[in-house]
């Protein structure tokens, strides 16, 4: 979030940033992220790899109805013994996870269990998660459940009504390969036109240019990034100097000596009771001349003592 401040010219989070930045240094939110944390590596991810994974393009959605019954008996094991999911034990996967296989992020599984003892609500919350969604799981799954009529129906008949275990035909790059398929019957005329094809996209790929691309992309990024950081540096430091500059001099109210100054010391002046809260000061590209600068610098003498005069009383 300060690489995305610090790329903006006034150095401002909008408001849904600024949220995030609230959530992640709120103990609660950081309890609800570790619960949810451990809850899909334990059963989402091993349910995405078996439904999603290499290999399962022709598998059979209706075929599915054993393994949903074993997602959910396995989130009843974690409901009747959530320490499996919070125990520091190297080999937890092997009880934890739908698959048993290891944790999909060691590193994320292991940052959750160390934040553990600062975050004493998380096993409420995994809980909390698990119960609601075992409902969701018993909602969704109810025709496959035993007795049913998918249960019941022959291998042959789930052959025949053979249905993808996911929708990705209309979605994602396949998704846009349908939807340019037209296109390319109309261009790509002959199979050589695509075998070219073939070949240049995966040249581009080897080739590592659109990698490159976007990397010297979020150098550049870094670079104005770098150069803003110095800027704000270099005015920090105007701005300290500014600040001990007017200390030393300090506000004059004595209406002969004010008459008497220059330029710059009106300047000085001015500046002070902008810095002590006067917003009724013009800015200095509003004062055209001395005689402008000296107006508006009697004027706020005046709102000082006033205000020092209604303090006191």
């Amino acid at each position: 979030m300060s690489f995305i401040r610090n790329k903006r010219q006034k150095r401002t989070l909008n408001h849904l940033e600024q949220n995030i930045v609230k959530g992640m240094n709120c103990p609660k939110t950081i309890s609800q992220i570790i619960a949810f944390v451990l809850y899909c590596m334990a059963l989402t991810h091993p349910y995405t790899l078996r439904v999603r994974g290499i290999g399962t393009e022709n598998l059979n959605i209706l075929t599915l109805g054993p393994f949903h019954v074993e997602v959910k008996d396995h989130i009843c094991k974690l409901i009747a013994s959530p320490e499996l999911l919070l125990s520091m034990e190297p080999d937890s996967h092997l009880a934890a996870t739908l698959d048993g296989c290891i944790w999909s992020d060691p590193r994320a599984h292991a940052a959750c269990i160390k934040l553990l003892p600062t975050h004493p609500d998380v096993k409420p919350l995994l809980l909390a998660g698990l119960k609601g969604s075992l409902v969701c799981w018993e909602h969704f799954t109810s025709e496959f459940e035993e007795g049913g009529a998918i249960d019941l129906a022959l291998e042959a008949k789930k052959d025949l009504g053979f249905m993808p275990l996911t929708n990705d035909a209309n979605k994602g790059l396949l998704g846009m390969l349908r939807c340019f398929t037209p296109f390319m019957d109309e261009f790509l005329t002959t199979e050589a036109d695509e075998d070219f094809l073939r070949w240049e996209a995966c040249t581009r790929d080897e080739s590592g240019v659109e990698k490159t691309r976007w990397a010297e992309l979020t150098a550049h990024v870094q670079q104005v990034v770098d150069q803003k950081l110095a800027k704000d540096a270099e005015n920090a430091e105007k701005d300290r100097l500014k600040a001990e500059h007017l200390a030393s001099i300090g506000m004059k109210l004595d209406l002969t000596e004010i008459n008497s100054m220059l330029n710059n010391q009106l300047k000085d002046q001015l500046a002070i009771h902008q810095r002590r809260g006067d917003k009724d000061v013009p800015i200095q590209a509003r004062l055209k001349n001395k005689v402008d600068r000296l107006a508006a610098l009697l004027a706020a003498v005046a709102r000082f003592q006033a205000k020092s005069t209604v303090q006191i009383a």
